[in-house]
This record gives structure tokens, C-alpha cells and sequence, in this order.
């Protein structure tokens, strides 16, 4: 296509969506769906954060600035650390996967970023903070993955 398509398109999908908008009940049925996009993940739950556990319930020093999750699914435990340096802003993810070896991959909005395990552990840093979830791909096939959180 050429330049002038290209604008003519963008043109010709303006006018439709200010003069017949997608419906709000369309918009919210396809994102529900694409919810379900992955149901043979198996769903790790979530069964300690600390932003909003009792202090009794946590078993690390009480005086900490890290958030700390911890996910759990028949035998496998995930836990994230999550600290934002004050200053820089950026991001420091570390955790532990127990109970199963496999890959580990971060995903995000429109970004998988796979994460090198080195007997359980990983690390990593971001930029910025926002929804993100964690999926391990088990050596057997199957896929566990957390919820979503927002860092």
C-alpha cells in the first residue's frame, strides 16, 4: 500500500468509530474471552503478599520495604520479591521457583521476556512498573501460571 492508502485507511477508521463505535458490552465480552485464551494453564494462587497480609502471617522481617508474593500450585511454590529503588524508580524482581524445574517467562502487556533460572532462582530489573504475571513451563508439558499483579 501506498503512503496515501495508509492515510486514507486511518481517515476512513476514524469516521467509522466516531460515527458507529464498537459497543461497550462488545468491548468488554472480547476482552473476557481473551482471558480464555490459555485455559490449559494451570492457575497458581496466590497465598501470601505482603502489602496486604498480616504482619502475624509473614514469615521474613517485618520492617521492609520489599513486597514480597508467594504462589503456590500442588507441589510448586513461586515466590517474587519486588523492591522499587527510591531513587533510580527501577524495578528489581527476585524469586525462587521450588518444587519443579522448566522455563520461567515474564509477561506483560504486548512482552514475554523469558528468565534464566539458575537452580531455582532468577532476577531481573525494569523500568518501569504495571501488570505482569509469571508462567513456568514444566519439563513434563505442563504450564503453571500466577496471577496477574501490579508492580
Amino acid at each position: 500500500m501506498s503512503t496515501d492508502d495508509d492515510r486514507l485507511e486511518s481517515q476512513l477508521r476514524l469516521v467509522a468509530g466516531q460515527a458507529d463505535p464498537v459497543p461497550e458490552q462488545v468491548v468488554a465480552d472480547a476482552k473476557a474471552l481473551f482471558a480464555l485464551r490459555d485455559l490449559d494453564a494451570e492457575l497458581a494462587e496466590l497465598v501470601a503478599d505482603s502489602l496486604i497480609d498480616e504482619p502475624a502471617v509473614l514469615t521474613r522481617a517485618l520492617v521492609s520495604d520489599v513486597r514480597m508474593l508467594s504462589f503456590a500450585h500442588d507441589d510448586v511454590t513461586i515466590e517474587l520479591d519486588i523492591d522499587t529503588d527510591p531513587v533510580t524508580g527501577r524495578i528489581s524482581l527476585r524469586g525462587l521457583v521450588a518444587g519443579a524445574t522448566g522455563e520461567l517467562v515474564l509477561v506483560r502487556t504486548g512482552q514475554r521476556l523469558p528468565i534464566p533460572l539458575e537452580d531455582g532462582h532468577f532476577a531481573l530489573s525494569l523500568a518501569v512498573g504495571g501488570p505482569l504475571r509469571l508462567e513456568l513451563r514444566l519439563a513434563d508439558g505442563r504450564r503453571i501460571t500466577t496471577a496477574w499483579v501490579t508492580v
